[in-house]
This record gives C-alpha cells, structure tokens and sequence, in this order.
C-alpha cells in the first residue's frame, strides 16, 4: 500500500488541478483579507477545496483509464490496499488544506479575531462528506458520475450555518460517514471486480 499510495502522490503533485486548486486557495485567503462583502469565514473555503477534490477523482478514473487497477494486483498488493490507499490520500489532502488554514489563520485570521475551529471543522466536512459519499458509489458504479456526485452532495453542506455548534456536529457526522463508507468501498470494489467489470 505504501507504494500505492507514493504513486498517488507523485502524480498529484504533478497535476496541474491539484495545483490550480493551490492557487484558489491562496486567492481566497488573500480576497479575504481585502474585501469587505466577502463571504464569512469559514464558507470561503468551499470553492478552493472543490477544486482540490478533483484531484484524486481525476487519479482514479485515469487508474481505470489505465488498466492500472489490473496492473497493480499482480504486484503484492490486494483490492483492500488499492481501495485504502485512494482514502489515505483523501485523508493526506485533507491535511494539507488544515495546514494551510492553520497558516493562514496564524499570520492573518488571529490578529482580525477570526475563530480557527469553525474554519478546520468546514474543511474536514467538505473533504470527508464528499469522499465518504462519491468513492463507495464510484468503486461500485465507476467513474461515471463522480464529478457529478461531487457537486450534488456538497449542496447541503453550503446550506448549513457556520457556527460552530452546527460545524462540529456536522465534522462527527462526516467522520462517521467516512469511516462507514470505507468498507463499504472494499466491498463493493471486490464485487465488482469479480463481475468482471475491472480490467
């Protein structure tokens, strides 16, 4: 799983969507600090971590675009790690953005009296929600549909209020969602495998 999951990375890294979604981020962060009618934190985070989102999307349907998923069970590895390794790199991205907001937060959003938690709690619903919902259905279905599905599931986590109360009851609700979804993936990814529909 190891090296599954440095091979995700590496060609993360190399992705210009992953990247693009840097450059959002940034924007955003730096827009907040200028205009006055932007939206409240921590709603500003939504677009930038959208576009980060595509990026393991876009790594796995180039892995069945590939043949890589046929490929990479020849090797000492079972459709457990294949399907592990696509949610530790969700939860590695996940990481990246809390730092960057702890950053942000640190040299800007302390000296305003923005509150930290709110803004951590918004990031980890978007990130966990989105996966624990879109990859159980792409493991089962393909890759048919998961942009789609990123959009459409996201829509009730921008309705929510961000207070903190409300931001913190919906991080448990994700964790749980996400940690639920994972066997569910594994499940569903073997089944179809044995359908013959991988290969």
């Amino acid at each position: 799983m190891k090296g599954l999951l440095k091979k995700d990375l590496r060609r993360m890294f190399r992705s210009w969507y992953f990247w693009l979604s840097q450059v959002v981020i940034g924007v955003q962060f730096l827009a907040y600090t200028r205009i006055e009618d932007f939206p409240p934190a921590p709603a500003f985070l939504d677009v930038g971590c959208m576009i980060a989102l595509f990026a393991p999307t876009i790594i796995l349907s180039e892995d069945e675009r590939d043949r890589w998923q046929s490929y990479c069970l020849t090797l000492p590895c079972t459709r457990k790690d294949y399907v592990s390794g696509k949610y530790l790199l969700h939860l590695l991205l996940l990481g990246i953005i809390l730092v960057e907001v702890i950053v942000f937060w640190l040299f800007w959003g302390a000296w305003v009296g923005i509150a930290l938690a709110p803004m951590l709690c918004h990031a980890t619903v978007i990130v966990l929600f989105s996966t624990a919902i879109r990859l159980p259905l792409t493991f089962r279905f393909g890759e048919y549909g998961s942009f789609a599905l990123l959009m459409v599931f996201l829509l009730p986590v921008w309705l929510v209020k961000s207070d903190l109360m409300g931001q913190m009851v919906l991080t448990l609700a994700a964790l749980g969602i996400f940690a639920l979804s994972w066997p569910a993936s594994i499940h569903w990814y073997s089944l179809r495998w044995k359908k013959g529909k991988i290969g």
